[in-house]
């Protein structure tokens, strides 16, 4: 049996789906290391300060995201991306 080849039009969407996969990818990943680079600073800055401060995340930031709000927020950005390049 001989081989299949990938015709032109197939080879072009496979390009394209790969670049947007790996924008949504980067995109995705630097979220998670910006976020984790705040909370490593906030964690050494109180640790720094007061051991005892270091359960006051919540009460002196209520409003920085927690892990399960990170997690919907980079599947929201990823699905974002998808729906984007198929409007396109």
């Amino acid at each position: 049996m001989e081989a299949t080849r990938l015709t032109t039009l197939q080879r072009e969407l496979l390009r394209f789906v790969a670049i947007i996969a790996g924008m949504a990818t980067a995109v995705a990943i630097l979220m998670v290391i910006l976020w984790a680079a705040w909370l490593v600073t906030f964690l050494i800055h109180v640790v720094s300060c007061s051991p005892i401060r270091f359960f006051r995340l919540r009460r002196d930031h209520p409003d920085y995201i927690n892990v399960p709000g990170l997690l919907i927020d980079v599947v929201s950005v990823m699905g974002t991306f998808f729906i984007s390049s198929i409007l396109v």
